[in-house]
């Protein structure tokens, strides 16, 4: 049978474009410092233990930011920080105190309060949750609650403000832990855009996952299994979580880590990963999301 062309150029293409993306890789890491050289490594290693890019409209973002993604974010939070705060902007996953008010839209007072919770545990309204990324310690931000986004993921919360329409002011108080200091960044490259629901922080996620060393040696994988998980419950290391934020389902990436990042966050929560990560090397991980919904895991009845 005669080959066809197309494909062949297609293929060829292809390759021109990851080879591409690795010579600058290499380019950044070996003219600049010595967290990029390492990071460089970790990319060609990533191309030869890991698949490729198959979509020619997949990129590589160097560095990575949530706002440089391809996709737009199904969820337009609108926020105003009224007052800017110090330090690193807050994460899912960790503990925030915090003081809010709730009004509608002609500024009627609704509630008021103070909380100490985790974000992504689901004791506040979900667009607040959301909407408190990224602020710091001693912030105040307003923030517009659309109704969709007005309920709590943790049904036995009590409160008078479920689905409607709400602006949330919120100082944030406290903060705890402090994330890992990583002289490396995290670096990525999409291997496969899907078109499904975005995961968010506080969501269950179903994923694969597969973790190697740079010298291709291979930690773990779920193989035809999966591993399910909430995000912000520190269930998985701080890298691979971090990876899947506002990924689509049916999404595939590759994951540069540093190793101030293959622990999870907080390390007194139960583990999904059945592994113990190696500490103070590189690794690189390849992650497909499976699934991401609202919906809290159903414990496992217990067997008799």
């Amino acid at each position: 049978m005669s080959k066809d062309p197309n494909k062949d150029l297609l293929a060829t293409l292809i390759r021109w474009i990851v080879l591409g993306v690795l010579g600058f890789s290499l380019y950044q890491g070996f003219y600049l410092n010595d967290a990029k050289k390492h990071t460089a490594k970790a990319l060609a290693n990533a191309a030869a233990v890991a698949p490729v890019a198959t979509d020619c409209g997949n990129d590589f973002h160097f560095p990575f930011t949530p706002d440089l993604l391809m996709w737009n974010s199904l969820l337009k939070i609108n926020t105003q920080d009224i007052k800017q705060g110090s330090g690193e902007g807050a994460v899912c996953g960790q503990q925030a105190k915090l003081h809010y008010e709730y009004t509608d839209l002609q500024g009627k007072l609704l509630e008021k309060g103070d909380k100490e919770t985790y974000l992504g545990e689901g004791k506040l309204l979900k667009g607040l949750e959301l909407g408190m990324l990224g602020m710091k310690l001693a912030g105040e931000r307003k923030i517009e609650i659309k109704p969709e986004l007005a309920f709590y993921q943790d049904k036995t919360v009590a409160s008078e403000v479920k689905n409607k329409p709400l602006i949330a002011n919120v100082i944030l108080d406290g903060l705890t832990p402090e994330l890992p200091k990583s002289d490396m960044p995290m670096r990525f490259l999409v291997t496969k855009t899907g078109r499904g629901r975005q995961a968010f922080c506080g969501d269950n996620v179903t994923i694969k996952l597969a973790i190697w060393k740079l010298d291709g040696t291979k930690i773990f994988a779920t193989e035809e299994k999966s591993l399910s998980f909430i995000m912000g419950s520190s269930a998985m290391p701080i890298g691979i979580e971090q990876a899947i934020n506002e990924l689509p389902e049916n999404s595939e990436v590759t994951v540069i880590i540093p190793p101030a990042y293959t622990k999870p966050l907080l390390t007194d929560k139960p583990a999904v990963l059945p592994v113990t990560l190696p500490e103070h090397e590189v690794l690189v991980a390849h992650i497909q999301l499976l699934q991401a919904t609202n919906e809290t895991p159903k414990p496992e009845p217990k067997k008799e």
